[in-house]
């Protein structure tokens, strides 16, 4: 079994971009390793892919309007600990600008919106807060015309590229908003993969059976990290700012192992720093 995803970014200031929060940045890696677990708990023998950051955002967005058990529900399920709305606002702004900077070679894109149904009353500094620390784009749209949700879609198709034409079926009588992100991500390997030499092979699915599939191979050096029955490997893009982290385990349990060794090994953080070897292969 192998579960990858992009890693966490600290930017320097003195490069002229924000330095973003390591406290964010560990409540986000707790939270995405936890809707990790709940998501593979039905779907064990299936492919899961999920945005954690994006998931993360709209719920933060959300958080900004909440109040009571709700308001407390989802600091809980985000990891908030003791940070609070203000600093929360500030530490995401600065990470969406970074991102969004991240690297020439990369394409990363980040939009927010809020489609509120007309007639009814938000309280402005909710609005206020979504518009100033997430850039989100706020619309009125009747929910009885059949055009609002084409008009959701539409946003939906320019803010990721095309890759998802539809969010939107039909709009329940009900609703009265819909908070959405989108994030889009487009990067070349910075070693490229040479297609000559992809073969097929084995590939051992999570029940222990095997099918042939083609697979890329290169030799380099790359970041690398094993213990027994699991190994991690950080594979750059662009010119080295984002990564894929590949983490594989082997044997009985390896969902659990997966998801204990990873919370070990935070990209970037101290551990990886220090038990990561650089290897060939």
């Amino acid at each position: 079994m192998c579960y990858n995803n992009l890693h966490s970014f600290t930017i320097d200031r003195q490069e002229g971009r924000a330095v973003i929060d390591n406290q964010l940045a560990t409540s986000q890696h707790r939270f995405a390793f936890k809707l990790f677990a709940e998501l593979t708990k039905s779907t064990s023998e299936k492919n899961v892919f999920i945005s954690p950051a994006s998931v993360a955002l709209a719920l933060t967005m959300a958080y900004n309007g909440a109040r009571g058990e709700t308001e407390r529900a989802i600091a809980r399920t985000l990891e908030l600990g003791e940070i609070d709305l203000d600093a929360l606002n500030r530490a995401n702004a600065a990470l969406i600008e970074s991102l969004r900077a991240l690297d020439p070679q990369v394409v990363l894109a980040i939009a927010n919106s809020l489609w509120a149904k007309q007639g009814m009353t938000f309280d402005p500094a909710f609005l206020r807060r979504n518009r100033e620390f997430y850039g989100a784009e706020v619309a009125t749209l009747d929910f009885g015309d059949a055009r609002a949700a084409a008009a959701i879609n539409d946003w939906v198709v320019r803010n990721t590229n095309g890759k998802i034409d539809k969010i939107v079926d039909r709009i329940d009588p009900s609703a009265i908003m819909f908070l959405i992100n989108a994030i889009y991500f487009k990067g070349n390997w910075a070693k490229q993969f040479d297609p000559r030499r992809t073969r097929e092979m084995p590939f051992t699915l999570s029940g222990g059976q095997q099918k042939p599939h083609p697979m890329m191979a290169q030799t380099g050096k790359f970041e690398h990290y094993a213990t027994q029955g699991f190994q991690a490997i950080s594979l750059p893009y662009g010119a080295g700012r984002a990564s894929m982290a590949q983490r594989c385990a082997q044997g009985a349990g390896h969902g659990h192992r997966i998801r204990s060794e990873a919370r070990r090994l935070r990209p970037h953080g101290r551990r990886w720093q220090a038990e990561r070897q650089y290897r060939r292969g």
